[in-house]
């Protein structure tokens, strides 16, 4: 049910993962606990965040909680995911790509969103095939300008 999550640092997410070499996996019940990151740069990366030399054929998350001071229409998000990205706003599937790819900055866009007042849930999900795990969006207004009075936080 990742649509919904909220989670926040500390939090446990139970996962199953499939590990052992090409032809003989075997399933594997973990424990994870979610981790605060905050970026230096445009993007996220979760090589960096996880400290991995090798991450290939691996999926990871970033959440982010919007407060929005009043309801906003036609917001867009420029953004991209290195390599496969998917995108939940408010627990609606907003975005997919699938391909292999390195992440540039305004990449893809989509639009014609609105941000709730208040909390808005933001769940981008990537799958890395293989070298560099990241990600980057911005909010933008209709007009391509950047959107100021939003603030992003790590916990609801």
């Amino acid at each position: 049910d990742e649509k919904n999550w909220t989670p926040k640092e500390g939090d446990k997410q139970k996962v199953t993962t499939a590990e052992g070499e090409p032809g003989s996996y075997k399933k594997a019940e973990k424990e994870l606990t979610w981790k605060k990151v905050v970026t230096e740069d445009f993007f996220f990366d979760l090589n960096e965040a996880l400290k991995l030399d090798v991450s290939d054929a691996m999926g990871g998350y970033a959440v982010a909680y919007l407060d929005a001071p009043e309801e906003m229409k036609d917001i867009k998000f420029s953004l991209c995911s290195n390599d496969n990205g998917h995108i939940y706003l408010n627990g609606k599937s907003i975005y997919n790509y699938v391909g292999g790819r390195g992440l540039s900055e305004d990449a893809d866009v989509v639009d014609k969103l609105t941000l709730n007042k208040g909390i808005n849930v933001v769940i981008f999900k990537v799958w890395n095939d293989s070298n560099n795990w990241q990600g980057c969006i911005r909010l933008l207004t209709k007009d391509d300008k950047p959107v100021t009075n939003v603030k992003v936080q790590l916990s609801k």
